[in-house]
């Protein structure tokens, strides 16, 4: 994503826009029709790629034309729709399942891809005129082993925990040279300076484990249902659609509740509210 967000200064919108279309359409007609394993998983890789660029051009498109009056109301819509897709996405693929089997998950949204990038030919505009800007690859290279190095370590931490400890020690090194690279040269991957404010960090971490909570539960909850409940793949997303629209009301209502008092009292106002939840779940 740091990468994208470097295109998004460097290349037009409506480039970046029918890239990540097209990166998400191939991918879902290479996963509704893959006969084995590997091609699932090229497929699966190009849905990524198209995701990881259009979650933060929309990012940066919100924060080039929304005005500050309004900005945490565009953000909240924009938020809204990151954590609504995934959460939301057990209930539509439940019944897809239980009703078409697990090739069909991938239809709705091949179909929705494409009309939204025809669409886009005609309502997407430009808000900004592309600059030249100089792309790190090293930087690039640090950031992707770095993760994949973490990503691996906490997938077999239970299953090989020699192998994963070497591998979470790798990427925290990795990681580390990241970091000290981006504050020595003129042009970074990722800007840290935004680390120093002293409110940053400590959000920035609130950020990460609300989508970790999330995440974690649109993914665990419905294999619960299924394996200690015995339910339908349709039953086991059902059960999650309430939490899943006081999810996206909440989303919404957020970003002027945000206008009204600031980050610093919005930010304990929520940690405080979440709390109780998150220990239950702990």
């Amino acid at each position: 994503m740091p990468a994208v967000c470097a295109a998004c200064v460097a290349a037009a919108r409506r480039t970046l826009f029918f890239a990540a279309s097209a990166f998400l359409a191939v991918g879902l007609v290479l996963a509704f029709v893959a006969p084995a394993w590997p091609l699932l998983l090229a497929a699966r890789l190009l849905q990524a790629i198209g995701t990881g660029i259009f979650i933060p051009a929309m990012m940066s498109t919100v924060l080039a034309v929304a005005p500050k009056t309004k900005m945490g109301s565009y953000l909240a819509v924009g938020s809204c729709m990151i954590t609504l897709g995934p959460a939301f996405a057990p209930v539509v693929s439940g019944i897809m399942v239980t009703s078409f089997g697990w090739r069909a998950i991938f239809l709705p949204p091949a179909f929705v891809v494409v009309v939204l990038g025809v669409a886009g030919a005609f309502c997407i505009r430009e808000v900004a005129e592309p600059t030249p800007v100089k792309l790190d690859i090293l930087s690039v290279a640090l950031l992707a082993f770095g993760l994949f190095s973490l990503v691996q370590g906490l997938s077999s931490v239970m299953a090989l925990p020699v192998s994963a400890v070497c591998f979470l020690a790798a990427g925290i090194a990795i990681l580390a040279c990241f970091v000290i690279r981006q504050l020595r040269i003129p042009n970074p991957l990722l800007d840290l300076r935004p680390m120093k404010n002293p409110l940053f960090p400590p959000i920035c971490a609130l950020l990460l484990v609300a989508m970790l909570t999330s995440f974690s539960m649109s993914v665990l909850l419905p294999l619960c249902f299924e394996g200690a409940l015995g339910t339908t793949a349709f039953v086991a997303g059902a059960l999650l659609l309430v939490s899943i629209l006081v999810n996206a009301g909440t989303s919404l209502v957020s970003g002027r509740i945000y206008i009204g008092t600031g980050a610093g009292l919005f930010s304990r106002w929520v940690s405080a509210w979440s709390l109780p939840g998150r220990l239950r779940f702990a």
